[in-house]
């Protein structure tokens, strides 16, 4: 009785590690299809991508030159005044979407955009003596300023006053 208990449980274990075996087996391929449409999606999600910042970058460069930094020369008074602007060109594009189902085509979409700001950051005044740039006052960057001194003043007295 005793080695027909000992023969059956043998037979179980032979058999639960051939099942084990078995859905390990189908479990690697099922985590091989998933890599495989992952690899898919993210290449094709990168394709995207690309040729949308490629579009957007082509047209902003498009629009860029020299007549959005400096402005047309102006003569008075025997000098020559020649507005320049700070010219910023914020540009993003992205993608999603999820695998396709049987049949189904998949869901997914892509976009971009950007934009562009401009602010006037002085003149160049053109004279028989030289040439000068004169800046104009910027509050945010004088805010700013001001407050990496009002910080930087924080860190120091707080470092002085732990001594």
């Amino acid at each position: 009785m005793r080695n027909m208990l000992f023969a059956a449980r043998g037979k179980s274990r032979s058999l639960t590690s051939f099942v084990m075996t078995k859905l390990r087996a189908v479990a690697w391929r099922k985590i091989e299809e998933v890599a495989e449409s992952v690899r898919f999606a993210t290449e094709a999600i990168m394709n995207h991508a690309q040729e949308i910042l490629h579009s957007l970058t082509e047209r902003f460069a498009a629009s860029a030159n020299v007549k959005q930094v400096f402005g047309e020369p102006i003569e008075t008074q025997g000098k020559t005044i020649i507005p320049v602007a700070r010219v910023m060109y914020n540009v993003g594009a992205g993608w999603g979407g999820r695998k396709a189902e049987s049949g189904d085509s998949g869901l997914g979409g892509g976009g971009g955009g950007g934009k562009v700001v401009a602010s006037p950051a002085g003149v160049l005044e053109v004279t028989t003596d030289g040439v000068r740039f004169e800046r104009f006052f910027d509050v945010r960057q004088a805010g700013m300023l001001v407050g990496a001194g009002l910080l930087l003043g924080l860190v120091v007295r707080r470092l002085l006053s732990s001594k």
